[in-house]
């Protein structure tokens, strides 16, 4: 055998298809950048003409899994969820609806009001930097005590308020709040956002286009690149056997 010939043959002689794929991957991780994408656990568009509407998951890798709730509890005059509320653009994940609509949560003379936007049963496991995004719009005339409050709880423990840096605004503006590494591959995860006032003449919070992200941690994506691999390898396999 000339020596051609010989490293020609060497790889199908010495190299098992097994340590082919392994080595691939290695490649692949090599290749992969540092940071990977943040991918949609659900989204909800608000666009629904009443509350419970507004509750059905519209996307993501989790919408078959997770569920949402809207709560209002008030003590003094009114307080309550309008469904009717305008909606913005900020945020939008796909088509907007017609009309384009978000969820308001206001209060006129409480004494006591807490409204919130729950969202039940995420799963973040083998996923890491969990965040959330919403438009929101919201106004106090005299009210004591905060206006947005984003929460969490893990496996119905009790709720963790984070601080969400968001305050008062006149029109929708965008809000992105990290949870850090608190829901790093944590399961039976609850969020919720929410209004909590004492004291109010009159105040409003609206909310649009609520998105849940978190980042697919290292080892996932080299398990999904090992079996994009395999796959590849197993059709090589298939068409060289039938030639």
């Amino acid at each position: 055998m000339c020596t051609t010939q010989f490293f020609r043959n060497a790889p199908t002689v010495f190299v098992s298809n097994r340590f082919r794929v392994v080595f691939l991957a290695f490649l692949l991780t090599l290749l992969m950048p540092v940071h990977s994408k943040a991918a949609l656990q659900a989204y909800w568009n608000m666009d629904a003409a009443t509350t419970t509407g507004k509750l059905a998951v519209n996307g993501g890798d989790q919408a078959g899994s997770v569920s949402a709730v809207m709560v209002n509890i008030s003590a003094g005059f009114d307080a309550g969820i309008d469904p009717l509320v305008a909606g913005t653009s900020i945020n939008l994940s796909g088509t907007p609806g017609s009309p384009n609509r978000g969820t308001g949560f206001y209060r006129i003379g409480t004494i006591y009001d807490a409204g919130a936007f729950r969202m039940d049963g995420f799963n973040f496991t083998g996923l890491t930097d969990v965040s959330i995004s919403f438009a929101y719009n919201s106004q106090d005339i005299f009210t004591w005590d905060t206006n947005l409050e984003v929460d969490y709880r893990i496996n119905n423990g009790s709720w963790v308020d984070i601080d969400e840096l968001e305050t008062w605004t006149l029109g929708y503006v965008l809000a992105d709040i990290s949870f850090g590494n608190a829901l790093d591959g944590q399961n039976n995860v609850d969020l919720r956002i929410r209004t909590d006032s004492w004291l109010s003449t009159f105040g409003y919070l609206d909310i649009d286009n609520v998105q849940v992200k978190a980042v697919p941690e290292p080892s996932t994506i080299l398990l999904l690149s090992l079996g994009l691999v395999s796959l590849s390898a197993s059709r090589r396999r298939r068409r060289s056997s039938s030639r």
